[in-house]
């Protein structure tokens, strides 16, 4: 009988000790899962605050880059109406010259015959 009872006693101290290693380690799985609970947390928070930051940027750059092509339009307007104002300038200037030119040509007529005459 002596035994069975220094079985039990053996048994009861070690199942304590089995209990208390138990109890140990789920407290720290415990505070494992709570550690990894508020980094995940942490993570999540920082992603969502740089991709709202992310999201304001490139708004900006839309913006910016948007404007600056209308604005690249609205030059090429201007040039392509500058262009048609130069070009309908410098054909008028050629018709002056053209008739200026004819101008001469008649009035020079007269002395190409003399020239002639006296080739």
């Amino acid at each position: 009988m002596v035994l069975i009872q220094k079985f039990q006693s053996q048994l009861a101290q070690q199942l304590e000790e089995l209990h208390k290693t138990v109890a140990v380690s789920v407290m720290q799985q415990k505070q494992q899962l709570k550690e990894m609970e508020e980094d995940m947390h942490s993570f999540v928070s920082t992603k969502a605050k740089a991709i709202e930051e992310l999201r304001v940027r490139v708004g900006k750059l839309k913006n910016m880059y948007g404007s600056g092509i209308k604005d690249l339009d609205n030059l090429v307007e201007e040039l392509k109406g500058n262009n048609q104002l130069t070009f309908v300038e410098l054909n008028s200037e050629v018709v002056k010259h053209s008739s200026a030119l004819d101008d001469v040509s008649v009035s020079l007529t007269p002395y190409k015959l003399v020239v002639r005459e006296l080739s």
